[in-house]
């Protein structure tokens, strides 16, 4: 029942044009599939801030931090602007409210960490 509800509420947020007036773009745009969204990184001293839109979920920062060991790093939300939940690839499966709101396919983790990893590469080098 509740990944039921959970349905219907995400239809209607497409429906009624919810996800717009909090992204940005339309159903046409996520019926095209495929949205450029803008991420940032900044360097602070020894310390790098990189940004993700919307609300990725804490493996996020995980996994950025795994690639950076020794760097004080910050994964910040909503850099640039709102793109709904961002759960990893494994929660997709599993419903719940997070997943089932999510605007982006699983294959976005990936794209993200390899783009937020580009960014705090280049951030590094002086």
């Amino acid at each position: 029942l509740k990944l039921l509800s959970e349905k219907i509420e995400r239809l209607r947020y497409v429906a009624e044009g919810i996800h717009y007036s909090w992204c940005g773009f339309t159903v046409a745009d996520l019926a095209a599939g495929q949205i450029r969204h803008p991420l940032f990184a900044l360097r602070i001293g020894e310390a790098v801030i990189v940004g993700l839109p919307g609300e990725p979920f804490g493996v996020y920062s995980v996994r950025l931090r795994e690639q950076f060991p020794r760097l004080p790093l910050l994964v910040a939300e909503e850099g640039n602007g709102y793109l709904s939940y961002i759960p990893p690839a494994s929660e997709y499966p599993l419903g719940g409210y997070g997943a089932s709101a999510a605007i982006l396919d699983p294959d976005a983790e990936e794209v993200l960490l390899r783009a937020a990893g580009a960014l705090v590469r280049r951030c590094r080098q002086p």
